[in-house]
């Protein structure tokens, strides 16, 4: 999935023609998409032994930018699969064994980028921003050719700070890098994580 989300980049950036020239610097709408990485930080220690495994996600952005130092933007990621490798029996599934438990991690966050001008094309940048979270778990069992599932969702607020680097590809496309790190709150305040991504945007 990763490798088709890249090569789909990879074609948008050579394909869209600029037809909206414009300086850098100028404002301006974008919209951006690429793929992330995430590395789990989850805290569970006081409810069970649990052991969740890293995953990979996909990303989108849009914002505005006001000039070449502020834009608001608005950021979605999601990540599918953080799989508990040591989960095998809990509450919800008591008398079944084998078991499996994955989570799914949804969030919608809203902040500002101040970018630093190095050179007309590359553009450092920090992000800080605040919004809601949405986690999904799946438990799976099996006993006596018998599957059993179950589906808990939870939901509440978050943080997300980061930092990551521009390369305009031209007035209208850049490329961008990035790595952070996202803590919930509420119902879900077990959840952090640091990621990574790569993405595209484009600007009109």
């Amino acid at each position: 999935m990763g490798k088709k989300i890249i090569l789909t980049l990879s074609i948008l950036t050579f394909l869209i023609p600029s037809v909206y020239a414009r300086d850098v610097d100028d404002s301006a709408f974008y919209l951006g998409t690429g793929c992330s990485f995430a590395y789990e930080m989850f805290d569970y220690s006081e409810d069970y032994n649990a052991d969740y495994g890293n995953t990979f996600g996909f990303y989108l952005k849009t914002g505005y930018r006001f000039n070449r130092y502020i834009s608001f933007q608005i950021d979605f990621d999601y990540f599918r699969n953080f799989l508990d490798s040591k989960y095998s029996d809990c509450y919800y599934c008591s008398n079944y064994d084998p078991a499996s438990r994955d989570f799914d991690i949804l969030t919608l966050t809203g902040g500002l980028k101040l970018s630093v001008k190095l050179t007309n094309s590359l553009r450092p940048y920090v992000f800080a921003g605040a919004g809601i979270i949405k986690g999904k778990t799946d438990f799976e069992s099996f006993a006596a050719a018998e599957i059993s599932s179950q589906t808990v969702t939870d939901s509440g607020k978050c943080v997300k700070a980061a930092a990551g680097i521009d390369y305009f590809l031209s007035d209208n496309v850049s490329l961008g890098f990035e790595g952070g790190y996202t803590k919930a709150f509420g119902d879900l305040d077990e959840i952090k994580f640091a990621f990574g991504n790569i993405n595209v945007a484009f600007y009109f």
